[in-house]
C-alpha cells in the first residue's frame, strides 16, 4: 500500500519544455483544486423532496507558487515577469503548465504526481517581508491564472 510522501517539493514544466529544476522548483503549491457545483431541484408539489443534479466543474483559477528568491534567470521566471511588466501593452500569452509532485531524498526526484494548468498566465509577482535583521530566507509568491487543470498519475 502507497503511503503519502514524507518530504516533497513542487517543479514547473512549461509547455512541454523541461526548465531547470532548481529555477524552477517550489516549496509550496496553492490552488490545485476542482469542485463539482450542483443545483437543488425540488419536486413539484412536494417540498420535502429536492434532488441535487451536478452543474459543472469549477476550478481554483489562481495558483499559488511559493519559494525562496531566485536571483538568476530562467525560462519561467522571465515569462512570468515579461508578462507582468508588460501588462496590457503587450500581449498576454498564456502558456500550459505542468506542476510535478517530487518526493525527496527518491533517486532522480521523478515526479509521484502531476497536474497538467491549461491556459497559464502570472497574475501576481511579490516578495516576501524584507528585515536584515532576520536570518530567514526571502521568500517570493506568484499567482497564476488558468483556465483549468487535469490531474495526471505517475505511472509506478
Amino acid at each position: 500500500m502507497p503511503l503519502p510522501p514524507l518530504g516533497f517539493s513542487f517543479s514547473v514544466e512549461i509547455s512541454g519544455t523541461q526548465t531547470s529544476t532548481i529555477e524552477a522548483a517550489f516549496q509550496e503549491a496553492k490552488g490545485l483544486s476542482a469542485e463539482m457545483e450542483t443545483e437543488t431541484i425540488y419536486e413539484g408539489g412536494e417540498s420535502r423532496f429536492a434532488h441535487k443534479v451536478p452543474k459543472a466543474v469549477k476550478y481554483s483559477n489562481n495558483l499559488e507558487l511559493k519559494r525562496g528568491l531566485i536571483t538568476t534567470n530562467s525560462l519561467f521566471g522571465d515569462w512570468c515577469i515579461e508578462q507582468l511588466t508588460t501588462g496590457l501593452y503587450g500581449k498576454i500569452v498564456a502558456k500550459d503548465l505542468t506542476v510535478h509532485l517530487l518526493e525527496l531524498g527518491t533517486a532522480g526526484s521523478k515526479p509521484i504526481m502531476s497536474w497538467a494548468i491549461t491556459g497559464a498566465y502570472p497574475v501576481k509577482w511579490e516578495v516576501g517581508q524584507q528585515n536584515a535583521k532576520k536570518d530567514e530566507i526571502l521568500v517570493e509568491t506568484l499567482v497564476i491564472s488558468y483556465a483549468y487543470l487535469t490531474v495526471l498519475y505517475s505511472k509506478t
